[in-house]
Protein backbone atom coordinates (compact mmCIF):
# COMPACT_ATOMS: atom_id res chain seq x y z
CA UNK A 1 0.00 0.00 0.00
CA UNK A 2 2.81 2.40 0.83
CA UNK A 3 4.43 2.05 -2.57
CA UNK A 4 1.17 3.06 -4.28
CA UNK A 5 1.03 6.21 -2.21
CA UNK A 6 4.65 7.00 -3.04
CA UNK A 7 4.07 6.35 -6.74
CA UNK A 8 0.98 8.56 -6.84
CA UNK A 9 2.73 11.28 -4.84
CA UNK A 10 5.73 11.32 -7.18
CA UNK A 11 3.58 11.41 -10.29
CA UNK A 12 1.18 14.02 -8.93
CA UNK A 13 4.05 16.21 -7.75
CA UNK A 14 5.81 15.86 -11.10
CA UNK A 15 2.62 16.81 -12.96
CA UNK A 16 1.91 19.78 -10.71
CA UNK A 17 5.42 21.26 -10.67
CA UNK A 18 6.01 20.31 -14.32
CA UNK A 19 2.79 22.09 -15.24
CA UNK A 20 3.90 25.23 -13.41
CA UNK A 21 7.25 25.11 -15.18
CA UNK A 22 5.60 24.52 -18.56
CA UNK A 23 3.26 27.51 -18.13
CA UNK A 24 6.21 29.67 -17.07
CA UNK A 25 8.23 28.51 -20.05
CA UNK A 26 5.34 29.27 -22.38
CA UNK A 27 5.03 32.78 -20.93
CA UNK A 28 8.79 33.36 -21.31
CA UNK A 29 8.91 32.12 -24.90
CA UNK A 30 5.85 34.16 -25.85
CA UNK A 31 7.39 37.27 -24.27
CA UNK A 32 10.91 36.92 -25.65
CA UNK A 33 10.24 38.83 -28.92
CA UNK A 34 9.58 42.13 -27.10
CA UNK A 35 12.90 41.81 -25.26
CA UNK A 36 14.70 40.93 -28.49
CA UNK A 37 13.10 43.91 -30.23
CA UNK A 38 14.28 46.37 -27.58
CA UNK A 39 17.75 44.80 -27.50
CA UNK A 40 17.95 45.03 -31.30
CA UNK A 41 17.11 48.74 -31.13
CA UNK A 42 19.87 49.29 -28.57
CA UNK A 43 22.34 46.97 -30.27
CA UNK A 44 23.22 45.21 -27.01
CA UNK A 45 21.66 43.43 -24.06
CA UNK A 46 19.53 45.23 -21.50
CA UNK A 47 20.55 45.85 -17.94
CA UNK A 48 17.92 45.82 -15.23
CA UNK A 49 17.75 49.62 -15.07
CA UNK A 50 17.48 49.93 -18.85
CA UNK A 51 14.71 47.33 -18.96
CA UNK A 52 12.78 49.35 -16.39
CA UNK A 53 13.39 52.58 -18.31
CA UNK A 54 11.98 51.12 -21.54
CA UNK A 55 8.31 51.37 -20.69
CA UNK A 56 7.25 49.62 -23.92
CA UNK A 57 8.12 46.30 -22.27
CA UNK A 58 5.77 47.05 -19.39
CA UNK A 59 3.15 48.31 -21.87
CA UNK A 60 3.42 45.00 -23.73
CA UNK A 61 2.23 43.13 -20.64
CA UNK A 62 -0.26 45.48 -19.03
CA UNK A 63 -3.24 45.54 -19.45
CA UNK A 64 -3.52 43.03 -22.34
CA UNK A 65 -1.07 40.33 -21.20
CA UNK A 66 -1.26 40.75 -17.45
CA UNK A 67 -1.43 37.01 -16.79
CA UNK A 68 1.87 36.47 -18.61
CA UNK A 69 3.61 39.22 -16.69
CA UNK A 70 2.20 38.06 -13.38
CA UNK A 71 3.22 34.45 -14.11
CA UNK A 72 6.81 35.44 -14.82
CA UNK A 73 7.00 37.77 -11.82
CA UNK A 74 5.59 35.14 -9.44
CA UNK A 75 7.93 32.49 -10.83
CA UNK A 76 10.92 34.77 -10.29
CA UNK A 77 9.99 35.09 -6.62
CA UNK A 78 9.74 31.35 -6.03
CA UNK A 79 12.12 30.02 -8.72
CA UNK A 80 14.79 28.57 -6.41
CA UNK A 81 12.23 26.61 -4.42
CA UNK A 82 10.25 25.41 -7.45
CA UNK A 83 13.38 24.33 -9.31
CA UNK A 84 14.76 22.57 -6.24
CA UNK A 85 11.49 20.72 -5.69
CA UNK A 86 11.41 19.67 -9.35
CA UNK A 87 14.98 18.37 -9.23
CA UNK A 88 14.14 16.48 -6.02
CA UNK A 89 11.09 14.95 -7.72
CA UNK A 90 13.22 13.91 -10.69
CA UNK A 91 15.76 12.33 -8.33
CA UNK A 92 12.96 10.53 -6.52
CA UNK A 93 11.61 9.17 -9.78
CA UNK A 94 15.08 7.95 -10.78
CA UNK A 95 15.55 6.15 -7.46
CA UNK A 96 12.03 4.68 -7.32
CA UNK A 97 12.12 1.24 -8.97
CA UNK A 98 8.39 0.69 -9.28
CA UNK A 99 7.94 2.98 -12.30
CA UNK A 100 9.63 0.81 -14.95
CA UNK A 101 7.72 2.08 -17.98
CA UNK A 102 7.35 5.70 -17.02
CA UNK A 103 10.51 6.44 -15.13
CA UNK A 104 12.95 7.35 -17.89
CA UNK A 105 10.36 9.10 -20.03
CA UNK A 106 9.40 11.34 -17.10
CA UNK A 107 13.03 12.04 -16.26
CA UNK A 108 13.91 12.84 -19.89
CA UNK A 109 10.90 15.11 -20.34
CA UNK A 110 11.60 16.83 -17.02
CA UNK A 111 15.27 17.28 -17.89
CA UNK A 112 14.44 18.88 -21.24
CA UNK A 113 11.85 21.15 -19.62
CA UNK A 114 14.31 22.16 -16.92
CA UNK A 115 17.13 22.82 -19.41
CA UNK A 116 14.98 24.98 -21.69
CA UNK A 117 13.63 26.93 -18.73
CA UNK A 118 17.14 27.57 -17.40
CA UNK A 119 18.11 28.87 -20.85
CA UNK A 120 15.21 31.34 -20.67
CA UNK A 121 16.03 32.62 -17.17
CA UNK A 122 17.83 35.75 -18.52
CA UNK A 123 14.69 36.68 -20.46
CA UNK A 124 12.56 36.12 -17.37
CA UNK A 125 14.88 38.27 -15.25
CA UNK A 126 14.84 41.09 -17.82
CA UNK A 127 11.05 41.00 -17.97
CA UNK A 128 10.79 41.04 -14.18
CA UNK A 129 13.08 44.07 -14.05
CA UNK A 130 10.91 45.83 -16.63
CA UNK A 131 7.56 45.18 -14.95
CA UNK A 132 8.67 45.67 -11.37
Amino acid sequence: MGHYILRISLLAGWLLVGGVLAVTLWAAVASAPIIQQVEAELGRGLTCEEAYAHREINAYFYPQRAAQGDTLYTFSLFAPFVLLIFVALLAGIVRYDRLPRWRWMLVALGGVLLAVLVLHLPVINTIVCAIE
